[in-house]
């Protein structure tokens, strides 16, 4: 498990595996939640960067950040304080199952029944 830096945004989740704070710790005044299960100290500027930075976390590796924040991550910041993070989901579909899909399997001789070839 990586380490959880509580200075940065970070994984509630994965802060209160690590046994650095508990649940009624992040609903309290010291953390601020950004997204789902993730959190930054309450004493952090809420800018770009660091709504970029959760907003990273939050993705994870289901989605990639882009326009505004993904220029503020790679030092290139060109929006104004009040720009809303930009981030995109990646959506992935399972591949569809034999009953859905076509069959590989080998026909039967006469064909199936009720389908006979004219």
């Amino acid at each position: 498990m990586d380490a959880v830096d509580l200075t940065r945004p970070f994984r509630g989740s994965a802060a209160m595996a690590a046994g650095l704070v508990t649940a009624s710790q992040l609903r309290g005044p010291r953390f601020r939640r950004m997204f789902p299960d993730v959190y930054v100290s309450a004493a952090a500027p809420t800018d770009l960067m660091c709504r970029s930075l959760a907003a990273a976390v939050h993705v994870g590796e289901r989605g990639v950040l882009v326009g505004y924040s993904a220029a503020e991550l790679h030092s290139g910041s060109c929006a104004d304080r009040a720009t809303n993070v930009a981030r995109t989901a990646l959506v992935t579909r399972s591949p569809p199952t034999a009953a859905r899909g076509r069959s590989t399997a080998a026909r039967p001789a006469g064909g199936y029944p009720g389908r006979e070839r004219s």
